[in-house]
């Protein structure tokens, strides 16, 4: 039971929709409004209005254009918010073949306000749509090429793009049973999103959780035990002592001890993982999970 980052998440990586260079588009209102119903949640809607806008662009401007190219980029989130994850590929490598030309062709003059080809989200959401789809292969290609765009790309970017892919790959590694490697990645992940967000934020809970899922998949019980009771400790200071996470922390502690043949400690943290839930209403899988290992115990 491992918690998922905000911006790039285990299970489910981040999708990102593009609003901030939209000041030159053709259609501007209708993607400003297409935004806005995003991120309001209204996702299907969100998705006609861009289809308006793209049909206005691509009469307007062709079919090879920055701006047609943003929308297709925009659309492709959408589906994969949406879970339609043939539809997002699609699009999504429609509008990195869009940006790839535009990047190779110096003679073409970008749209007013725009200094470069940005690539980053596309790359990242075509990472997360064949991660999704258990292409893990093709994933981790996609994901390793937003490192390079953001650490040597000619536009530098944010330690949390970093951070943030690192984790990624990180994942990525861990579905391989690339152990190895994946602490290699999730280690430089922590230390900046350390750097980025403080050293007591919930985000840096969430990457010790999955570095200490790591060792406990090798057997690593000492360095599994520390990185969940650091992660709880954090959980408790950024959220908490009731929060949710607290809970799943403490089902990870109760997990090592289990596996460490101690039995009354694991049964402690399970315990204290299941009133924490109780105390916040939750009756979901992850509290059958925590009563599932507090029978396995008692037998």
């Amino acid at each position: 039971m491992t918690k998922q980052l905000s911006q790039a998440s285990m299970g489910s990586p981040m999708n990102v929709l593009g609003g901030s260079e939209t000041s030159f588009y053709v259609a501007n209102s209708i993607v400003e409004s297409a935004i806005q119903k995003y991120e309001s949640g209204e996702r299907e809607q969100a998705l006609k209005s861009l289809a308006t806008a793209l049909k206005t662009q691509r009469l307007t401007l062709g079919d090879n254009d920055l701006v047609v190219a943003h929308t297709l980029g925009n659309i492709g989130a959408v589906y994969l918010s949406l879970g339609w994850l043939d539809d997002a590929q699609q699009v999504l490598e429609e509008c990195i073949n869009i940006k790839s030309r535009i990047r190779a062709d110096p003679t073409n003059v970008l749209p007013k306000g725009c200094s470069h080809v940005p690539m980053f989200d596309t790359l990242n959401n075509l990472g997360s749509t064949c991660f999704l789809k258990g292409d893990y292969y093709n994933a981790m290609s996609y994901y390793q090429d937003c490192l390079k765009e953001v650490t040597t790309g000619d536009i530098a970017g944010t330690t949390e793009q970093i951070a943030d892919t690192l984790y990624n790959i990180g994942h990525v590694h861990v579905v391989l049973d690339e152990f190895e490697d994946a602490l290699i990645a999730l280690n430089e992940s922590l230390q900046l999103t350390k750097d980025t967000y403080g050293h007591e934020d919930a985000r840096v809970a969430e990457v010790l959780e999955k570095i200490g899922a790591v060792h406990l998949e090798q057997s690593q019980f000492d360095d599994a035990l520390t990185a969940f009771v650091e992660a709880l400790r954090v959980s408790k200071v950024s959220l908490g002592s009731t929060h949710e996470d607290s809970a799943i922390s403490l089902y990870n502690v109760g997990l090592v001890y289990e596996r460490k043949h101690e039995t009354r400690r694991a049964m402690e943290s399970y315990r204290a993982a299941l009133e924490i839930f109780k105390i916040n209403g939750i009756e979901n899988e992850s509290v059958e999970r925590v009563r599932e290992r507090m029978m396995h115990l008692k037998i």
